[in-house]
């Protein structure tokens, strides 16, 4: 409980929306490499493309030529990273966009608030008691 805050006023509680996604359109990218390059082989193989561009330490005479199966091996796992996260913005939609019946009336579930009793379908009777807001 959080002093000087009065429980049950309305700019307590947060929406209901439902986000699991990791990314959106502008953090992908960078996001992304951060937690790519944040693997210690990734890291690794990285470190040695770099050191590979100095001739007099490399046997490839300054070609970088580690960069290739690194940028597979990345790029592999950021198309799988996207279709992933995609398949979670798509259930994250199909969830925020589900209609419930509070009363007579029915509504998004993301008009939900605190203390409202609502009508779920499709659930057996003895989970309605767990679901009730």
């Amino acid at each position: 409980m959080v002093p000087g805050k009065i429980w049950g006023a309305k700019e307590q509680y947060i929406d209901n929306t439902i986000v699991t996604s990791k990314y959106n359109f502008l953090t992908f990218f960078p996001l992304n490499l951060f937690l790519q390059f944040s693997k210690f082989a990734n890291l690794y193989f990285l470190m040695l493309t770099i050191m590979e561009c100095f001739p007099s330490i490399s046997d490839s005479g300054g070609v970088p030529v580690l960069v290739i199966p690194l940028s597979f091996v990345v790029g592999v796992s950021m198309i799988k990273d996207i279709y992933e996260d995609f398949i979670r913005h798509r259930s994250d939609n199909e969830e925020n966009n589900r209609k419930i019946v509070r009363g007579l009336t029915v509504e998004e579930i993301t008009m939900l608030e605190v203390k409202d009793s609502i009508g779920l379908e499709n659930m057996p009777p003895e989970e309605h008691m767990f679901h009730q807001v």
